[in-house]
């Protein structure tokens, strides 16, 4: 299309493919402008409970971009919460932001406040702490603090690198002290500070290597 004369800069037909263009030129391919790529932007939501994360439901349940106001509607999101969590969510309008957090090798840490039912005994702990086997699928280990207990229910810290289904309710359930609340504070540097639910606001990307 270059060497056709088709495209231009400005007003300026480009003739030659070296041709360095500013990231702020308008571009024009048969004298149709090219829009330009939004800035790289990532957000912290705090997703409420009982909103499934996803863009449209089957079930017509309701989803966190009913939620979310219309020009974030595009915005993906790192990874999910399931519908029962609330919590840090992060969203971003580039697909490969979004994967680079969720890989587990990148060591973006997960942290969660959970409320269980009962208290877990000194063996479970160290069994979640050393990465417990449930249904021979081994978990990774999990960073476990015990943050109160009374005579009905515990409040633990947990902190993982890795996001699998359900993990925390499913490591829980096996040991017969199931989840009563589940919310993540934070995902690497970003934490939900003062947010309320559905509350969200931009974030700074310098908090990440990428």
């Amino acid at each position: 299309m270059i060497f056709h004369g088709k495209v231009k800069v400005g007003n300026t037909i480009i003739t030659n493919p070296a041709t360095k263009i500013n990231e702020n030129s308008e571009i024009k391919i048969n004298d149709v402008l090219i829009p330009k790529k939004d800035p790289l932007a990532i957000y912290v939501y705090y997703k409420p409970k009982g909103l499934i994360v996803t863009k449209s439901d089957e079930k017509s349940r309701p989803t966190i971009y009913e939620d979310l106001p219309k020009k974030m509607r595009n915005f993906i999101s790192v990874g999910r919460l399931d519908k029962n969590t609330s919590g840090l969510l992060l969203l971003t309008n580039d697909g490969h932001l979004s994967r680079f957090l969720e890989l587990p090798k990148n060591k973006f840490e997960r942290k969660y406040e959970v409320k269980i039912r009962g208290k877990l005994s000194k063996f479970q702990i160290k069994r979640i702490r050393d990465g417990v086997i449930i249904n021979r699928f081994k978990y990774q280990p999990i960073k476990t603090i015990i943050l109160s207990i009374s005579s009905k229910f515990s409040n633990l810290e947990l902190s993982l690198f890795e996001g699998k289904n359900r993990e925390i309710r499913r490591i829980m359930e096996y040991f017969e002290t199931p989840v009563i609340e589940l919310k993540r504070i934070s995902y690497g540097p970003y934490v939900l500070d003062d947010l309320k639910p559905s509350e969200f606001h931009k974030s700074n990307l310098n908090y990440i290597d990428y």
